[in-house]
């Protein structure tokens, strides 16, 4: 039980990660965001919802605040990518719980929840607003990009409570652009025996996969620079003496200004180097986030999470992406905070606890006297 708050962090982070809300499963994204409205008062808080493609998001604003104008706006993700129900089931060891979205990014949810909450019961009535999507895992297009790109945002700043740390708490100022592609290869199939006279469509694949790693670089360290990674390849080939006529690939880049300043001209670099008989389509994409630490609202975000902390907590870089890309793309200032924990994507997804509490102290020192800000 968080001592300054009604709210039970812990509880609540087990309650939302029980619902399995897997980038696309919109019934349980919808029983979510009922939960997650239950725990507001109703006189202090606007809600509103927002679909397209089906996705839906939610955004909670306290009492008459217009979450297009409002100064403050959080953001976080509801959605996680796919797992075995055991997953949804969370288990504590050792103040370390673990579960599908613990880290990635339920915690931040619950941890602005209980924020808001508190500042609701100090009679705060703060220019803020809280837009959770369900597509973030997926690219965010339906989510902050249709608000931002095509409804719209006059705010003066965005915290995203979606920047978990493996080895320390940290606020991510900077984070690579991201480029999905398809890459779809027609060949001409033979007997295997005979390969010569076809045109084997996995090997004219690979070939051209090894070619994009020599051009965004094959560095496989904890360092600010351009990597790739073949998340998906295949064929419809299923006989085992026939040369392929067709491959596919998804490739997922995430590169940084020493390659290309946006996923437009890093495209454009591809096509360039792509040969006749290969097609490369872009799936999802985003610009870079790059801001400037010196700007007053990250100044005060280091010192809310110094004084919560107990320790300075430093800048730096993420090597993921996030939706704060839309709204780094319209020049808005993004920083990214978030727990302590590790495996994202991964079993055994874990959160420790202990950096549950100092987010939301420091997510609640930020935003008590942003309006002075």
């Amino acid at each position: 039980m968080n001592k300054e708050n009604n709210l039970n962090l812990e509880k609540t982070l087990v309650d939302i990660v029980a619902f399995k809300t897997i980038s696309g499963n919109h019934e349980e994204v919808k029983k979510a965001y009922d939960y997650i409205e239950k725990l507001f008062p109703v006189e202090l808080f606007d809600f509103q919802y927002i679909i397209n493609n089906n996705f839906l998001s939610q955004v909670i604003a306290f009492r008459g605040v217009d979450w297009r104008n409002a100064k403050l706006i959080i953001n976080g993700h509801i959605d996680v990518i796919d797992a075995p129900d055991n997953d949804f089931i969370s288990r504590i060891e050792n103040n370390i719980m673990y579960g599908r979205g613990t880290s990635d990014m339920k915690a931040g949810l619950v941890a602005t929840i209980s924020a808001m909450l508190r500042l609701a019961q100090e009679k705060k009535n703060i220019d803020c607003a809280f837009i959770i999507t369900s597509d973030e895992e997926i690219g965010g297009d339906n989510g902050v990009g249709k608000l931002i790109n095509e409804i719209g945002s006059n705010t003066k700043f965005v915290l995203v409570t979606d920047g978990p740390r493996h080895d320390q708490m940290l606020i991510t100022t900077r984070e690579k652009g991201i480029l999905w592609l398809e890459v779809s290869v027609a060949g001409k199939a033979s007997h295997a025996a005979r390969p010569w006279l076809g045109k084997n469509a996995v090997h004219l694949l690979l070939d051209f996969l090894s070619e994009l790693r020599d051009l965004v670089g094959r560095d496989e360290k904890d360092e600010w620079k351009s990597v790739i990674t073949v998340s998906k390849i295949g064929t419809s080939n299923s006989t085992n003496n026939r040369v392929p006529s067709d491959a596919m690939a998804v490739v997922d880049i995430r590169f940084t200004e020493a390659l290309a300043n946006n996923k437009e001209e890093l495209f454009e670099k591809i096509k360039n180097k792509t040969p006749e008989g290969i097609e490369v389509k872009i799936i999802s994409g985003g610009g870079m986030i790059n801001t400037d630490i010196t700007n007053p609202y990250m100044v005060k975000l280091q010192e809310a999470m110094n004084i919560s902390c107990g320790k300075e907590i430093p800048f730096g870089y993420g090597h993921a992406g996030s939706d704060g890309r839309f709204f780094s793309e319209k020049n808005i200032p993004v920083a990214l905070i978030g727990t302590f924990g590790a495996n994202w994507h991964a079993p055994n997804e874990w959160v420790d606890l202990n950096s549950l509490y100092s987010l939301e102290k420091s997510i609640f020192q930020f935003i008590s006297n942003f309006d002075s800000y």
